[in-house]
C-alpha cells in the first residue's frame, strides 16, 4: 500500500513520535528515563539524545531509527540489504559519536551525568534487524545482544542489566 512512498514524512514526525513511544514503553517497564528527545549543551555544541535510561550507575543512550522497512527486505534483496546496512552503520556512529561527547564532557549547560561510571551506545528500530557481521562494535560486552535492537530487544537488554 505504501511502496514507493519514500517522502509519506517530510516533516520527520515519525522519528519524535518512534522515540516517544520507546521512551512510554520503557517507563511503563519501570525502567528510569532520564531523557527523551532532549538537546544537551555543552558551551556551544548541541547534542540530541532521543532516550537515555539509567540503571544504577550506568547510562543507556539509545539512538532511534524510525524508518520503512522494503517490501524486498524480507526476501533478502542484495541492493536493499546493503542500502539498509549502511544506514544502520551511520546510525551506529552517530550513537558512537554520542556517547563519546558524553564521556569527554560528562557535565553540561543543561546536564550532568557525572554519576555515570559507564555510558552505552545503541540504535533502536521497530523492526527485528539483520545484523551483518560478529565484529566487536556490532554487539554488546555480553555478545548476547546486537547494538542495533528492536524495542523488545532493548527491554531484554536493560532487564538483563
Amino acid at each position: 500500500m505504501f511502496y514507493g512512498l519514500r517522502d509519506y514524512d517530510p516533516q520527520s514526525i515519525k522519528g519524535h513520535e518512534f522515540e516517544a513511544v520507546l521512551a512510554d514503553i520503557l517507563k511503563n517497564d519501570h525502567f528510569d528515563v532520564i531523557m527523551n528527545s532532549f538537546v544537551i549543551r555543552k558551551e556551544n555544541i548541541k547534542r540530541e539524545i532521543d532516550v537515555a535510561v539509567r540503571i544504577r550507575d550506568n547510562l543507556y543512550l539509545f539512538e532511534c531509527k524510525a524508518s520503512e522497512r522494503p517490501l524486498n527486505f524480507d526476501i533478502g534483496n542484495p541492493k536493499t540489504i546493503s542500502s539498509r546496512t549502511k544506514d544502520f552503520k551511520e546510525k551506529l556512529g552517530q550513537a558512537e559519536s554520542l556517547k563519546e561527547f558524553v564521556l569527554d564532557n560528562k557535565v553540561g549547560n543543561n546536564y550532568d551525568f557525572s554519576w555515570a561510571e559507564s555510558v552505552n551506545s545503541f540504535v533502536v528500530s521497530p523492526f527485528t534487524e539483520w545484523i551483518w557481521d560478529t565484529s566487536q562494535g556490532l554487539w554488546t560486552q555480553c555478545k548476547l545482544f546486537p547494538r542495533v535492537m528492536s524495542v523488545h530487544g532493548a527491554i531484554k537488554y536493560l532487564t538483563s542489566e
